[in-house]
């Protein structure tokens, strides 16, 4: 990827750096709005690119994972739900992808050309930064409760999936042992079944207002 797609006018350079003969790049910060962006120039015309939000867990509620799953729901902008992956299959790229961790929630996409990147950039970081979180989305990708006392929801569904296996329940024992909670680790990033009930939008809305703020925000672009 050429330092030509970087507005080097809104855009300041901190630092240089190189990985032996694989790549080399620059580290750039927007002087607008503070966020910073790590380009890697690899040969090659495929684009990989990691958008960071640096999000902190305070209990098991899963209120990260849950925002991961409805910035794909739409956004103000483009209010449909699917409107990456359908710009990413057109831009040749793999579809999008994102997870969450303790102490970061990170987006990704892959796309076979430059352009197809660019194209996709802007709509990606406006589902990012202003996500559509109504009743609707939240009963389909977080949690719901039918007539007949049946519970689902995709967040839901995934975390009940794993609420019996061992190896998430030792590993969270674990941490709990060598990390306190003010840290963050003891806690589900997922979030645990019983605490998922109780979430609500005011919750997710406050999580998304506290840490979706560009100047905790990090683009890493490799290509």
């Amino acid at each position: 990827m050429s330092d030509s797609t970087i507005v080097l006018d809104r855009f300041l350079p901190v630092a240089k750096f190189n990985i032996d003969d694989i790549a080399n790049g620059l580290y750039y910060e927007s002087k607008l709005t503070g966020i910073s962006v790590l380009v890697a120039n690899i040969d090659g015309p495929k684009i990989d690119a990691y958008f960071c939000v640096g999000t902190r867990i305070d209990s098991d509620n899963g209120v990260a994972h849950t925002l991961e799953h409805l910035v794909f729901c739409g956004s103000k902008r483009f209010p449909y739900k699917g409107v990456l992956d359908s710009l990413a299959n057109r831009c040749f790229a793999q579809g999008t992808n994102a997870w969450t961790c303790i102490d970061s929630t990170v987006f990704t996409i892959s796309t076979a050309s430059q352009e197809g990147f660019i194209n996709i950039l802007p709509v990606y970081i406006d589902h990012i930064f202003n996500p559509i979180i109504c009743n609707e989305s939240f009963s389909t990708e977080v949690y719901n409760k039918n007539d007949r006392g049946e519970e689902g929801g995709v967040v839901f569904s995934e975390m009940q999936a794993k609420e019996n296996l061992e190896e998430p329940k030792t590993y969270k024992q674990i941490m709990k042992c060598f990390f306190t909670p003010e840290s963050g680790y003891p806690f589900n990033s997922g979030g645990d079944l019983k605490a998922i009930r109780t979430l609500n939008i005011a919750t997710i809305e406050e999580f998304h207002k506290k840490y979706y703020r560009p100047e905790n925000f990090f683009i890493i672009v490799i290509g």
